[in-house]
């Protein structure tokens, strides 16, 4: 799997909206003044390229939040508890059965595209910051590196693994114990 168009909306909510005899839900979109509406399955809605890939403008983008957190520490194991809810109720489920439907529900508010844009620029301006803080240490390590900062050193030369060691630093949130 590519891993190329990320849903905000994962597919096993959608799929819930899929009309009986065409498998298919109703989307709505304004197109040129006017709403429209298509219908599509579920795996066609709800999403955007590479909305939560590191380096999105590299030509192989980092797609390691989608497919190695997301997927596996929040959707799928979500998807399990959301089957059980339908079949047999909230209250039928266990504490760590809520624990993976609250980590859900608390990434739904976090995983919209204006949200995710919203924490990339924080993301960005806490980096920043965090690089341009003691220049007195990057002048004792500089040497002959053009760059006048530690920000602007790793600009050049590092982007990927600092986008990296971003995620790294934060994929441990999976394995908080409620």
């Amino acid at each position: 799997m590519s891993h190329r168009k990320h849903h905000y909306v994962p597919a096993f909510l959608l799929e819930q909206w899929h009309a009986e005899d065409t498998r298919k839900l109703v989307s709505f979109r304004w197109a040129h003044g006017a709403l429209r509406s298509h219908p599509h399955t579920a795996q066609h809605v709800a999403k955007a390229d590479h909305l939560y890939s590191m380096v999105r403008s590299a030509s192989q983008p980092n797609v390691a939040a989608e497919r190695d957190f997301l997927g596996p520490h929040v959707d799928d194991p979500a998807a399990k508890v959301h089957k059980q809810i339908l079949a047999s109720g909230v209250r039928s489920l266990s504490m760590q059965d809520r624990a993976v439907w609250s980590r859900f529900l608390v990434a739904q508010l976090l995983r919209i595209p204006r949200m995710v844009e919203h924490m990339r620029g924080k993301g960005r301006d806490i980096l920043r910051r965090q690089l341009q803080d003691a220049p007195d240490e990057y002048e004792a390590v500089r040497g002959d590196a053009a760059e006048e900062s530690l920000y602007e050193w790793a600009l050049q030369n590092s982007r990927t693994s600092l986008m990296t060691w971003q995620f790294t630093r934060c994929h441990h949130l999976s394995n908080l114990k409620y």
